[in-house]
């Protein structure tokens, strides 16, 4: 099952996540099911395993999202915005799994095509009181493009993605909110 956070502007495209100068808030509640055994491994030597994407335009090539929260033997973001030349996993400062817990997530992102960008993360972990911020990138593309650096449509996408696996994990997802303010 996925979830798509948007609306369509006509038969073909999405709404355009928020302006150019546009800072924007996502909010979701995941938890994961044990017992949890991370994705395998693809033919190509990639795995991954995304709770969260802001997926950039279908037509963009070589079409991996720009952003995504991704669980497999821990949490990560991984970031992909600007050209498609750069980016990758980064690590966050708490990246346990806490299988069967509920885990709140903030991601908090400037919207870019340029170097101007950034994406703040906070976590709360069922029980605490405190969000810890688990992650900060500034001056970075936030947006995906390609030749030309425009606000092309991009969409947010919950769900379950993962490579290819001989397992089934679960994935819970509540309270899953695009909004402009924190």
């Amino acid at each position: 099952t996925e979830i798509i956070l948007g609306y369509w502007n006509d038969s073909t495209r999405f709404k355009p996540v928020g302006a150019e100068e546009a800072v924007e808030y996502n909010r979701m509640t995941i938890k994961l099911h044990g017992p949890w055994i991370p994705p395998g491994t693809n033919a190509h030597g990639y795995h991954w395993g995304i709770v969260w994407q802001m997926h950039g335009p279908n037509w963009f090539v070589p079409g991996s999202p720009p952003m995504t929260l991704d669980a497999q033997e821990k949490y990560r973001l991984f970031l992909y915005g600007g050209d498609g030349s750069g980016g990758g996993f980064v690590d966050l400062s708490d990246a346990t799994l806490a299988v069967d817990t509920w885990v709140d997530w903030v991601i908090e992102t400037k919207w870019r095509v340029d170097n101007t960008g950034y994406v703040r993360l906070w976590r709360k972990n069922e029980g605490a009181t405190e969000w810890t911020e688990v992650h900060a990138s500034y001056n970075i593309p936030t947006l995906a493009w390609r030749t030309v650096q425009s606000g092309s449509p991009h969409y947010a996408k919950v769900g379950f993605y993962r490579s290819a696996s001989n397992h089934t994990n679960a994935v819970s997802h509540r309270s899953v909110i695009r909004t402009t303010k924190r």
